[in-house]
């Protein structure tokens, strides 16, 4: 029981955590206020303007929908076009082990403002003297994983190309000798397909 009982709170609060409280309450209050007044205006704004949208709805719902259209088209473009690029990114990164070159970084910048998640090492500033000493030891391991994730990868690229120069010369030979072994096999298969006359 001793490990269920709860622990009594003795402390008395201070004067920040007071202080705290009484802004937060005060700032609550304050942007509910705004949020009331700003419902309130919109709703008399809607009730004024209302007849101007009866009068004018010919015009201003297919204006409507055509610009909603366009806006979501280019938003969707533009974040399929970003999310592309930085795939692209992402991929040539895993397939060599490298940086993207510098060229397409700038790409990926002007297309994406800030530069997309790929190129956030290639636009993050240069470390401060004072902060290369300290960097250094924790950047050895990082160093070491990627030269061994660099041989890895040379290794297994290394080990598709002998399987696929073995399969081709397997595929080679099989394909050499199968038109013997078809006419071997079936000796009168032309003449009995050609038609007498």
């Amino acid at each position: 029981m001793g490990i269920l009982k709860k622990k009594k709170h003795d402390r008395k609060p201070s004067f920040k955590s007071v202080l705290t409280s009484i802004l937060a309450t005060q700032a609550a209050i304050f942007l509910l206020l705004l949020a009331g007044v700003s419902l309130a205006g919109t709703a008399a704004a809607f009730i004024a303007t209302m007849p101007l949208f009866v009068v004018f709805s010919p015009i201003l719902v297919p204006a409507g929908i055509t610009t909603g259209l366009l806006t979501t088209g280019l938003a969707a473009s533009g974040g399929a076009g970003a999310s592309a690029v930085t795939i692209v990114l992402w991929l040539y990164k895993q397939a060599t082990g490298k940086e993207a070159p510098p060229a397409l970084t700038k790409i990926l910048k002007k297309v994406v403002p800030g530069g997309g998640a790929a190129a956030a090492p290639a636009a993050a500033p240069a470390a401060a003297p004072a902060a290369a000493p300290a960097a250094a030891p924790a950047a050895a391991p990082q160093q070491r994983q990627q030269r061994h994730r660099q041989q890895r990868q040379q290794r297994h690229r290394q080990q598709r190309q002998q399987r696929h120069q073995q399969l081709s010369q397997q595929r080679h030979q099989q394909l050499s000798q199968q038109p013997l072994q078809h006419l071997l096999q079936h000796p009168s298969h032309e003449t009995a397909a050609a038609p007498s006359i």
